[in-house]
C-alpha cells in the first residue's frame, strides 16, 4: 500500500475505538480485528483527524489547546503500516462498511445476548458457590482418578476420554463464543499451542474496543458453563445408585470439568484467568512484557531486550515483574512433571500399543485396545501441528507489524 502521509494529507480515525487502560489507551478497529495501546496525545489525534483537517492543522491544534507536541505525520503512518487508518484525502483505506452493523439479527447474537445477560451472569455466580458448598459439605463428591477408569480396557478408557474431554472443550469455547458475539464482537475457534500443549483458543481481541468491565463476562464464560455441567453432574450423583453405568459416568464427566476449572488457573500459560489478570492489571501483553524482563536480566540477551523492557510503562513493568516469578515457576514445574511423569508414561503407554498391534491378532480385543491408543496419539499429534501452524502465523504477523511501526 504505498500512500505518502504528510502534513496536508486528511485523514480519518474517527472509526477506531478508544478505551482508558490506567494511564494509556487501547485504540483499534474492531472490524479487523487489530488494537494497539498508545499514550493520551495518540488519542487526540484520533478525536480530531474527521477528515476536515489536514495533519498540519491537527498538530497545531493540538499544541495551542494542550500545550503538546505531537509528531502527527508519523503516527499516522504507523497506523496507516498497521491498516488502522480509514481514508486519505477521501481514499477508502479499509474493504468494509464501518457502518453496517455486526449481523445484529443473527441467532448467534440473540442467543448471546440471552445466556449472558445480567441475570444469567448471576445464575451462573450461584452455580459456582453451590459446586463450592457441596464439596465442603460431602467430600466423597470430590473426583478420584478412579474416576476414569470406567470401562474395562485400557484404550476403551481412553477413547471415552477423549470423547468427553472434546465434547467438553466444546461446550467450553462455545460459552467464550456467544458471550463474545452478544457484544458484538467477530470471534474464531481454532487450535493453538501453550508451552508444548495442545490448546483450542476462541480468539475475542474485538472485546478491547469494549470498556474493561464488559470484558470480563465473555473471559470467564467458558468456566462458568464448566461449572454450570460440574454442577450437573454433582446432582445426578446424589440422586443416581453408585453401582450404575450413569453414576460412574457423571463421576467422570465431573473429573474431565473438575480438571478443567482448575486448569485455568494456570494463568502462566495464558488461561482464561491470565486474560482476567491482564484485564485488572491494564496490561497490554503481560505474557510479552514477562518474557521481555526476564530476557533483560539474562546477560546474553540483555542487550537485545533493554531497550524493549525501558520503553514499557511503569504499570506493565509492575505486573510483568509479579507475573514473571509466576511464569518462570508454572514453567518449571511442568517440565518437572512433564520429564519425571508424562513422558515417561507416555512412551510406556505407546510401547504397548505398539507390542499389542504388532503381536496380538486383528480380532483381539488387545490388538484393538492396542490400534485405538496409538489412533488417538496420532489426532493429538495432527493437531499439535495445526496449533504450531496458527502459533508460527500469528508471529509472523507480530512481527510484521512491529516492523512497520518501527519498533525493534
Amino acid at each position: 500500500m504505498n500512500h505518502e502521509i504528510h502534513s496536508e494529507s486528511r485523514v480519518i480515525l474517527t472509526h477506531l475505538a478508544v478505551q482508558q487502560e490506567g494511564q494509556e489507551y487501547t485504540i483499534g478497529d474492531s472490524h479487523i480485528p487489530k488494537f494497539i495501546r498508545v499514550p493520551e496525545p495518540a488519542v487526540l489525534v484520533i478525536q480530531l483527524a474527521d477528515g476536515n483537517r489536514t495533519l498540519h492543522e491537527i498538530k497545531e491544534l493540538i499544541q495551542q489547546e494542550k500545550g503538546i507536541v505531537v509528531n502527527v505525520v508519523d503516527f499516522v503512518a504507523k497506523l496507516l503500516a498497521l491498516g488502522l487508518v480509514f481514508s486519505i484525502d477521501g481514499r477508502k483505506m479499509v474493504d468494509y462498511d464501518s457502518s453496517q452493523a455486526f449481523r445484529q439479527e443473527s441467532w448467534q447474537v440473540r442467543a448471546g445476548r440471552i445466556l449472558f445477560h445480567e441475570w444469567m451472569a448471576r445464575f451462573y455466580v450461584i452455580n459456582v458457590i453451590v459446586v463450592i458448598f457441596l464439596y465442603a459439605l460431602k467430600p466423597s463428591l470430590l473426583p478420584h482418578f478412579r474416576d476414569a477408569f470406567l470401562l474395562y480396557g485400557i484404550g476403551e478408557n481412553a477413547l471415552l476420554i477423549f470423547i468427553i474431554s472434546s465434547i467438553q472443550i466444546v461446550i467450553h469455547e462455545c460459552g467464550h463464543y456467544f458471550a463474545a458475539v452478544g457484544k458484538g464482537v467477530k470471534t474464531n475457534i481454532r487450535f493453538s499451542i501453550r508451552y508444548v500443549f495442545v490448546a483450542v483458543e476462541t480468539q475475542m481481541t474485538g472485546l478491547w474496543a469494549h470498556p474493561k468491565k464488559k470484558r470480563y463476562l465473555p473471559y470467564l464464560a467458558g468456566m462458568a458453563w464448566d461449572c454450570t455441567l460440574l454442577l450437573i453432574c454433582l446432582f445426578v450423583q446424589l440422586s443416581a445408585i453408585e453401582s450404575t453405568f450413569v453414576y460412574g459416568l457423571s463421576r467422570l464427566i465431573a473429573l474431565a470439568l473438575f480438571f478443567s476449572v482448575l486448569s485455568q488457573f494456570l494463568f502462566f500459560l495464558r488461561t482464561d484467568v491470565y486474560y482476567v489478570a491482564v484485564n485488572w492489571t491494564n496490561s497490554a501483553n503481560l505474557h510479552q512484557s514477562s518474557k521481555t524482563f526476564l530476557r533483560s536480566i539474562i546477560p546474553y540477551k540483555r542487550e537485545e531486550s533493554k531497550g524493549r523492557w525501558e520503553r514499557l510503562p511503569s504499570g506493565e513493568k509492575r505486573a510483568a515483574k509479579i507475573f514473571s516469578i509466576f511464569y518462570m515457576l508454572g514453567i518449571a514445574t511442568l517440565t518437572f512433571i512433564l520429564v519425571v511423569f508424562t513422558i515417561p508414561a507416555s512412551v510406556t503407554g505407546l510401547s504397548m500399543a505398539f507390542h499389542q498391534v504388532a503381536h496380538f491378532a486383528v480380532d483381539t480385543v488387545s490388538f484393538w485396545d492396542g490400534a485405538i491408543i496409538l489412533t488417538l496419539m496420532l489426532i493429538r499429534l495432527s493437531l499439535y501441528f495445526i496449533g504450531a501452524r496458527n502459533v508460527f502465523r500469528d508471529r509472523k504477523i507480530r512481527r510484521r507489524d512491529l516492523k512497520a511501526t518501527g519498533v525493534r
